[in-house]
């Protein structure tokens, strides 16, 4: 009932003089319709003087087996089908057809006069061959006889005008197919001949009514057989030898058998000519108007997306090279490193053309035959839709170029360019990020799509984030769902929520709360990092307005490098950074690229920075030496791909778009390749803390709030020199970094808090040995002392 359009009412059915023993199932099948259904009866006669379909039991004058009469917007059809072999997919049809409201002629009633003239040609078929058979002859001789008597089916006699038209569809003008239906499209886009079309519908009545595999059977002398065979319906159809053997060459080598249209039935060792045909479940599909998707198809609509909603002062964007190289391309294909962009673009595209599309990925794609790619290419034509295969790789051979042409594929979408192919024509369309002008596009038809607008205005997201419409919609009316009012900082909350990618496990998200103007830093570390924060919020200012990347469109992006010794602040500094900008912070395992099969390295690199890229986040890779180390002269066979693994970071941080930090304790032209330094965008050096700044770490390193947001009051008694003193005396006595002075408040509150009950209290004891303990750590000589004198 889902498949019902929005702006239409229910399809009014009314059930006349049906049997009690059939009402209940009948009812059930059409209240289970996959249309919306709305039943009414004869009681009421306010409601049926405007009913779409009407369905009533009758007895029919040749069975006792009860039938249904079917009548479609007041005209009424009979369809002699037993009710006990009515599919739900037929009543789907019918309800479907009446649901449209279409005008009278339609190919719903193009169907039925259809299969009311093959019944008429089985009966004169199954005559003569009874006929036959009781004086001792076989299928030749009813064949013969069936030939020279057949009359024609409708009233006018019989002429050679069925050679050119189909002689189960009426050749009427006003019963001609229409362009835009499913049967047309697909008698179009395979060329069918008249005579292929009559095999269709031969095949199609053999699914509908059970009682023609009984009448084929007798025909062929053969009980098992469980439909038309090639011979029977050369028989049926053919006037002449010559057309005999047209149409057997056509069902056992031609479009409707390679193409899969067609399947055989039965032993595969039997002869081609008595093998008994049915069809295919796409084609069955198509003729009985189910235009419905399956669960696990994906289309993609523009008109459902924030692409119709352009205000009027910001018109959308104009069709390029790409929608005029539809018409001309075997296929145009999307490329870029974000998934969702691709995506976007390919909707784009589609909307420009006035058309949907239908998202395969390429691993199901990659998995089709030649009849496959048919099947996918019948689903496109029942679907109304174009083919969109999503994730194509760069190494895509002849044979799946082949399928995918087969397949009428219109777009396809990947990391990479697809290189020139032999026989088939290729539009590279690359996805570029969006200028200031197109972002500020984006966000407000976004917002007039959802009618979410947050406090304070547009402009905040529209400096931050450069994200296809799609996705802008989607965070915009995630966040108005959560908020009724909400601002810029909501959105981007969502939005880092709603775009972070794992890359497969390589990333772990952190959410920044570490402030810089809290930090305990170096003048000059402050006044480096501040200026890379202003590179970031500048950049967009810089590449688009001011025209550097019309000068190059490599190193777009924000490369930092932190290097300093350990425990410095440098992973903390750039959590920092991105609290600064609102930005989610990725962290980046350097183990985790490492794999000892020759390839993966380089497949994670790449998913690392498109997870990067797409949800905009300050990516952070620490202890960067063992990737960023200099080139080496290649003496065994691991230092080539040692060589290789660095060029590739290289050349994949130049299309990268993003902020990145890489972190590392070593700095030199020793320890970091030379192309590396050229790369990068700014270094900022971190350095052990002097004794001042020490002392302010002792002070500030105490947590003073949980993550729940209550507030934390730590106990102390450290003696009668007050805290202040104590601490003020550490510095000064140790020279230790940041993350050391961390890490021994952190175990002097596990010392206390295994010793108290409670709330527990911190004590001089209690820092003196999580100091020793780290220094023993840390390999201080002093250590042993502080023990010695504690003992």
């Amino acid at each position: 009932m889902s498949d019902a359009p929005p702006d239409a009412a229910a399809c009014r059915v009314l059930i006349n003089e049906v049997q009690p023993r059939l009402l209940e199932s009948l009812v059930k099948l059409l209240m289970t319709s996959r249309v919306d259904v709305e039943l009414v009866t004869s009681d009421d006669p306010g409601r049926t003087d405007d009913v779409d379909l009407v369905i009533t039991g009758y007895e029919s004058p040749e069975s006792e087996v009860p039938r249904l009469l079917v009548a479609v917007n007041g005209t009424e059809t009979r369809l002699e089908l037993p009710y006990g072999e009515l599919s739900r997919s037929v009543l789907n049809f019918a309800v479907a057809a009446a649901l449209r409201r279409q005008p009278a002629r339609r190919w719903y009633e193009q169907l039925l006069e259809a299969c009311r003239r093959f019944d008429d040609l089985v009966a004169e078929a199954v005559n003569a061959a009874s006929a036959s058979y009781s004086a001792g002859g076989g299928m030749e001789e009813w064949t013969e006889a069936f030939r020279s008597g057949r009359t024609d089916f409708g009233g006018e006699p019989m002429s050679g005008s069925w050679v050119d038209a189909s002689i189960l569809l009426d050749d009427d003008p006003a019963m001609a197919l229409p362009a835009d239906s499913a049967i047309g499209r697909l008698i179009a886009d395979y060329s069918l001949t008249p005579r292929q079309v009559d095999v269709l519908l031969a095949c199609l009545f053999n699914e509908l009514d059970g009682r023609y595999r009984q009448r084929y059977a007798f025909l062929v002398g053969d009980s098992s057989t469980p439909g038309p065979t090639v011979d029977v319906l050369a028989a049926l159809l053919c006037a002449n030898a010559g057309e005999r053997l047209d149409l057997i060459r056509d069902l056992t080598s031609g479009v409707l058998v390679t193409s899969g249209m067609l399947v055989t039935l039965g032993s595969p060792d039997a002869p081609a000519r008595s093998q008994a045909l049915a069809l295919d479940i796409s084609v069955l599909r198509i003729f009985l108007a189910d235009d419905s998707p399956d669960p696990a198809d994906v289309v993609l609509d523009p008109r459902l997306t924030a692409r119709t909603a352009a205000p009027t002062d910001q018109p959308g964007p104009e069709p390029n090279a790409a929608l005029v190289a539809w018409g001309r391309a075997d296929l145009v294909h999307v490329h870029g490193e974000v998934e969702s962009s691709r995506r976007s673009r390919a909707l784009d595209i589609a909307d420009w053309a006035g058309c949907r599309l239908h998202a395969v990925p390429w691993a199901v794609f990659s998995g089709y035959d030649h009849v496959g790619a048919h099947r996918l290419r019948r689903d496109c034509l029942r679907l109304d839709v174009r083919c969109f295969v999503e994730g194509v790789p760069r190494a895509v051979s002849a044979e799946q170029m082949g399928l995918l042409r087969t397949a009428r594929v219109a777009i396809t979408s990947g990391p990479d360019p697809l290189p020139p192919q032999s026989g088939g024509c290729v539009w590279n369309d690359k996805v570029h990020q969006p200028s200031m002008a197109e972002r500020r596009n984006i966000w407000s038809r976004a917002a007039s799509w959802t009618g979410a607008m947050p406090v304070g205005g547009l402009e905040p997201l529209i400096r931050r984030f450069g994200v296809p419409i799609d996705r802008a919609a989607d965070i915009l009316a995630a966040t108005a769902r959560a908020n009724e009012s909400f601002t810029s900082m909501d959105v981007a909350a969502t939005a880092a929520q709603y775009t972070m990618d794992d890359a497969d496990g390589l990333l772990r998200a952190v959410q920044p709360r570490a402030r810089l103007d809290a930090l305990v830093l170096a003048e000059d570390t402050r006044r480096a990092l501040i200026d890379a924060r202003n590179r970031i919020v500048n950049r967009d200012l810089v590449f688009q307005q001011l025209g550097w990347d019309w000068m190059t469109d490599r190193l777009t992006g924000t490369y930092l490098l932190f290097a300093g010794p350990a425990g410095t602040g440098k992973t903390i500094a750039a959590e920092a950074l991105a609290h600064e900008l609102g930005l989610p912070v990725q962290l980046l395992e350097i183990s985790a690229l490492f794999s000892r099969w020759v390839g993966d390295f380089e497949e994670h690199v790449d998913k690392v920075f498109a997870a990067a890229q797409a949800s905009g986040a300050l990516l952070v890779a620490n202890e960067a030496d063992a990737i960023l180390g200099p080139r080496t002269q290649i003496l065994h066979g691991q230092d080539r791909y040692a060589n290789a693994g660095t060029a590739h970071i290289l050349s994949r941080l130049e299309q990268f778009t993003g902020f990145v930090v890489f972190t590392t304790n070593l700095l030199g032209t020793n320890n970091i390749d030379p192309a590396f330094h050229r790369r990068i965008s700014a270094l900022v050096r971190f350095h052990q803390p002097d004794a001042d700044q020490r002392e302010m770490l002792w002070r500030s390193v105490w947590p003073t709030t949980a993550r729940d947001g209550t507030e934390v009051v730590l106990r102390f008694d450290l003696g009668p020199a007050g805290r202040d003193a104590f601490f003020r005396r550490l510095a000064h006595e140790h020279p230790l970094s940041g993350g050391s002075i961390s890490n021994i408040a952190r175990s002097a509150t596990f010392l206390a808090a295994a010793r108290d009950d409670g709330v527990p209290t911190i004590t001089e004891a209690d820092v003196h040995q999580a100091l020793s303990q780290e220094l023993a750590k840390i390999g201080d000589f002093r250590s042993l002392t502080l023990a010695r004198s504690r003992s």
